[in-house]
């Protein structure tokens, strides 16, 4: 299977990413994942409850940044939305499920939590679920 050249945003999560990781760990794929309300869902909390509904939707929100690399799937907290910051714990990868549907209701499961992730990512979840299957 040939692979896509990575756009920009995901070119500039790899390189943050391979900073974070330990000399000698090679990174294969990274995404942004997040808990809270599923992405896009902010555009529901404005309309029925104007900005303040959009505030606090962001603000329940938690970034991470899940990457697979030759020696497993690792979560990195995140110190802004695409800013991963410190490694927090290494997974098996039959600890990892992505679902995507139709409607937005895609995510990935990770170890019995889910996360939510946006439709940018996609490409990416997509090779760590072909590495986990």
């Amino acid at each position: 299977m040939v692979s896509r050249p990575l756009s920009t945003t995901e070119r500039r999560l790899h390189e943050r990413v391979r900073r974070l990781l330990p000399a000698g760990e090679d990174l294969r794929a990274a995404a942004v994942i997040s808990t809270g309300p599923a992405p896009g869902v902010e555009g529901l909390g404005a309309a029925f409850a104007g900005l303040a509904g959009l505030f606090l939707v962001q603000r329940r929100r938690k970034y991470f940044t899940l990457a697979l690399t030759d020696q497993g799937l690792v979560r990195f907290r995140n110190s802004s939305l695409r800013k991963p910051a410190a490694l927090l714990y290494r997974y098996e990868l039959a600890d990892l499920q992505v679902f995507t549907g139709t409607w937005g209701d895609s995510w990935v499961e990770l170890a019995g939590q889910r996360y939510g992730f946006e439709a940018i990512w996609g490409n990416e979840l997509a090779k760590m679920r072909r590495s986990s299957e």
